[in-house]
């Protein structure tokens, strides 16, 4: 998977202005543009291609500058010739650190990720370190959450979805935790997955639970051999109350082939609320027991915040943000993440203004 790598470069910085000005020049329409973002792993369609070059080319090195894909667009570029610009290539790439060790720029960036879904990514310590490790494992391409039912599991797709794309993953989400009428079977488990995915129409298969799982299998398996770049695929609700037990079989398949590379490469799966082994793989998964949002979470966001927008703040004033955010909650314990993220949200902006990041 590609690493994220530290950078000092900024949107306004000269370099950053004449490396926008070689992609316009070089890449000047959206089919070279298109074809260049798949080369470094992203999609196009995430883009307006069709605008004024100059327009397109500074957006997506704004968003790459961002998502930490910035040294990884510069690299691929560089890799094509253009030598008559060589020393802006190395320029750029002098002041891009080795690959970070460390998650401490994901961390400063949470602020600016807060508003995916009109939601905040609050950090925990406990699992962003389980993140870590799996974002770079080798020996393992599956994670499980679990946790109890309201500490907030469904809630934390938002610090994964942030720590994922800050590794260069494209995180996916299926939520079976709405799922309405009868338990998924293996067909709809496929289903949902596949219409999430953009995949081509599920085969037709048999009523008989059992004999759709090899077909669907399979499906799945040929498909994800096809993707482009990695892909965390994040399961959540899986488990008996929303899905039958052959559609958690299908689902165990699933992440067995992540982990077997059956699959590909560049699949990663995380299930939440599945509580079965995973069969022969499950000295290779990485578990976590999640724990509820405390106000020490929600404090090291409005850390984070401060340290995103360059504003220094004082405890006291950490302490108040916090008291408001947390509003009538138990003093201690864990604390409701739907009501509590989007609050917190509203107040570090409202106190940081628009200089706390992307969003």
């Amino acid at each position: 998977m590609p690493r994220m790598r530290r950078s000092t470069l900024r949107a306004g910085d000269q370099d950053i202005v004449d490396f926008v000005g070689f992609l316009v020049a070089e890449y000047g329409s959206g089919n070279r543009a298109a074809a260049l973002l798949r080369e470094v792993g992203q999609s196009p369609g995430k883009f307006f291609l069709e605008d004024a070059m100059l327009h397109v080319w500074s957006g997506i090195v704004g968003k790459a500058l961002d998502d930490c894909w910035f040294v990884e667009l510069v690299l691929v570029v560089r890799g094509k010739g253009h030598t008559a610009y060589a020393a802006l290539f190395e320029r750029i790439l002098a002041r891009a650190d080795e690959p970070a060790t460390d998650d401490e720029e994901v961390r400063r960036k949470v602020f600016g990720a807060a508003l995916l879904d009109n939601a905040s990514v609050i950090d925990r310590d406990a699992l962003r370190t389980n993140l870590r490790k799996f974002a770079g494992a080798r020996n393992s391409h599956v994670m499980v959450v679990n946790g109890e039912g309201t500490c907030g599991k469904t809630h934390s797709w938002y610090l994964i979805h942030h720590v994922g794309q800050c590794f260069g993953a494209e995180p996916k989400l299926v939520s079976f935790e709405r799922w309405a009428g009868h338990p998924a079977r293996p067909v709809e488990v496929m289903e949902n997955v596949a219409g999430e995915l953009g995949w081509h129409e599920v085969p037709k298969v048999a009523e008989d639970e059992v004999k759709q799982l090899n077909p669907l299998g399979r499906y799945f398996r040929v498909n994800a051999a096809g993707l482009a770049q990695p892909l965390w695929l994040v399961l959540d609700g899986v488990n008996r109350t929303n899905i039958t037990d052959h559609g958690l079989m299908m689902v165990g398949e699933i992440a067995v082939s992540a982990h077997k590379k059956t699959a590909g490469d560049h699949l990663w799966v995380v299930l939440m609320d599945f509580e079965r082994d995973l069969w022969d793989i499950e000295s290779f998964v990485l578990r976590e027991s999640i724990r509820g949002i405390t106000a020490d979470d929600v404090r090291r966001f409005f850390l984070s915040a401060a340290a995103e927008s360059d504003h220094e703040l004082s405890a006291e004033r950490i302490d108040t943000l916090v008291r408001e955010a947390v509003g009538s909650a138990p003093a201690v314990g864990p604390l409701p993440p739907v009501d509590l993220g989007p609050r917190a949200d509203r107040l570090a902006r409202a106190f940081f203004g628009d200089q706390g990041g992307t969003g």
